[in-house]
């Protein structure tokens, strides 16, 4: 997974616009979102859902060490956009969990859908 980092008082309109070009982008999987509590990801996305007709599929994980619920959700919906919301670092940089990201996103497991992960960037230090 690359890191894009946006700044500045359009960052999050400029997040949406890589989010559509993500879901346009067949060999993408994987979209991670990140930026300080209460600025408006969350929000920002959900509209540009909204706008584009499409219902995601929610993870919702206080903590997770497994990678099975996912694969779980993803098996059942294989073909759909999932969103993992208020990632902690602790959840997504477990070893077995991040291989399944990195895995999805170098195309090695069979998923058609895509996985968008939105975080607060405090939990992802530099």
């Amino acid at each position: 997974m690359g890191f894009l980092e946006l700044n500045g008082k359009d960052a999050i309109t400029n997040a949406m616009k890589l989010v559509e070009d993500f879901l346009k982008n067949p060999l993408k999987k994987v979209f991670l979102i990140t930026g300080y509590f209460g600025i408006g990801k969350r929000t920002a996305l959900n509209k540009k859902l909204k706008k584009l007709n499409i219902t995601p599929v929610n993870h919702n994980y206080t903590i997770i060490e497994i990678k099975k619920p996912i694969e779980n959700k993803l098996n059942k919906h294989p073909e759909s956009l999932h969103i993992w919301d208020d990632v902690f670092r602790v959840n997504l940089m477990n070893e077995e969990v991040f291989s399944l990201f990195k895995d999805l996103e170098n195309l090695t497991i069979p998923f058609l859908g895509k996985f968008i992960l939105v975080a607060n960037d405090q939990e992802f230090p530099d």
